[in-house]
């Protein structure tokens, strides 16, 4: 059963390989222990230890809950099963993980005719799906100020390598800043309360949002990623002073090493 998808072809092959390289990745290790005494090393994971699995049943469901959604049903996983893997802290057997990993592929490459049937091609042969519908929008809970928007000079534009590591780490990432992102905008604590001021958090949350968008790209910028973890270092910082807005704090301690990591395997 092929749920209604709207996943374009080109971004239906690129979750196809990612995911592939990162099943193998763990099917490697679990087959590097004693295999003669049954014995497994780390044979737990987390959605940490495998964020393209985490990311691809997340975008398949839209969203975090398998209960009410097709899914489990469609690729032969139970909803509980999918739940649990997909609470964030929750370790399951790695055995488990690669189970869901393989219905998971196996479901992407059933549902390529489906998607192919509903997407064209632009003038450069990328496809486009056709008649997407617009995705609703949602106003912010508390108003921003003006001039929120960084400026950034571009030093170093790289192209991100096709590597399961990096791309395991930009997923991880981009899990994180949307989280910083939604935390930030829909705080309703008065200002004397809040860990950054409202010039600050507008600053935080242009910066994370255009990272967001870089991070999609093929070319990343350095300078602006290096804005970014400068201003989750600040954010945790004034988290750990006001001693308020701690999932904030961190959120953003988490996404400022994982940038560094990111940092340091592009550039």
């Amino acid at each position: 059963m092929a749920l209604d998808h709207q996943i374009s072809l080109d971004r239906l092959y690129e979750m196809i390989d990612d995911l592939r390289a990162e099943l193998a990745s763990h099917q490697s290790d679990h087959q590097a222990g004693d295999e003669k005494k049954g014995v497994y090393p780390d044979d737990y994971v987390s959605f940490n230890e495998a964020p393209i699995l985490w990311s691809i049943l997340s975008d398949l469901m839209g969203g975090w809950t398998a209960y009410g959604s097709e899914l489990p049903k469609a690729i032969g996983v139970r909803a509980d099963i999918l739940n649990k893997f997909g609470k964030q802290m929750k370790h399951i057997p790695r055995r488990q993980a690669l189970h869901i990993g393989d219905r998971t592929l196996s479901y992407l490459r059933s549902i390529e005719g489906q998607i192919a049937a509903s997407v064209t091609r632009d003038s450069k042969g990328r496809s486009q799906i056709v008649d997407q519908p617009k995705p609703p929008e949602f106003a912010s809970p508390s108003p921003l100020p003006p001039k929120s928007v960084v400026e950034v000079k571009g030093t170093l534009w790289k192209a991100v390598p096709n590597d399961v590591t990096i791309k395991g780490n930009i997923v991880r990432l981009s899990i994180l800043l949307d989280q910083i992102v939604t935390l930030a905008k829909g705080s309703n604590l008065p200002a004397a309360a809040a860990a950054l001021s409202p010039i600050d958090r507008a600053q935080l949350i242009a910066i994370l949002e255009t990272a967001l968008k870089l991070l999609k790209a093929p070319l990343v910028e350095k300078s602006l990623f290096e804005k970014a973890k400068s201003m989750l270092a600040k954010t945790a910082r004034k988290v750990a002073e006001k001693e308020t807005e701690e999932a904030m704090g961190e959120l953003a301690n988490q996404a400022q090493d994982v940038l560094g990591d990111v940092i340091g395997q592009i550039f």
